[in-house]
């Protein structure tokens, strides 16, 4: 079998230039429907400066989207969806850690962001086959 060959980096919006910042908050906003966990981060929103930067994937294209307000959980109950949100800069240990940096990464199949902070923690958010997870490293 050969290889996936990796095609070419697609962004919709601006990348923020967040090196340096710090973290003031980052919420995972996952995708549940009829009770289960079908999309564990549909959304990633990152705090910084007091602008909310909502990171987003669609069939591998890396969205960057800004807005003032905090974001919030909604949920459409008589469809049986829902797009809950939990604090995964207190679970990562980064809220109110530096910023070092973050790289966007084409993949076979999807693209991959990964954000460095100054403690050492990395978080990795990959878009495979249209499936967003995340990893705490």
């Amino acid at each position: 079998m050969a290889p996936q060959e990796i095609p070419p980096l697609e962004i919709n919006g601006k990348p923020p230039d967040l090196a340096g910042l710090t973290c003031d908050g980052l919420i995972r906003q996952s995708y549940v429907h009829k009770g289960e966990l079908d999309v564990p981060a549909h959304a990633i929103y990152l705090l910084f400066a007091g602008i909310w930067h909502r990171l987003y994937f669609d069939y591998g294209i890396i969205f960057w989207r800004t807005q003032q307000e905090r974001p919030e959980a909604w949920s459409v109950e008589e469809e049986g969806w829902g797009y809950p949100h939990s604090d995964l800069g207190a679970e990562a240990g980064v809220t109110g850690v530096r910023l070092d940096g973050y790289e966007m990464e084409p993949m076979p199949y999807g693209s991959k962001v990964i954000f460095r902070f100054a403690n050492g923690r990395r978080i990795v958010v990959e878009d495979v086959n249209d499936r967003t997870s995340y990893e705490v490293i």
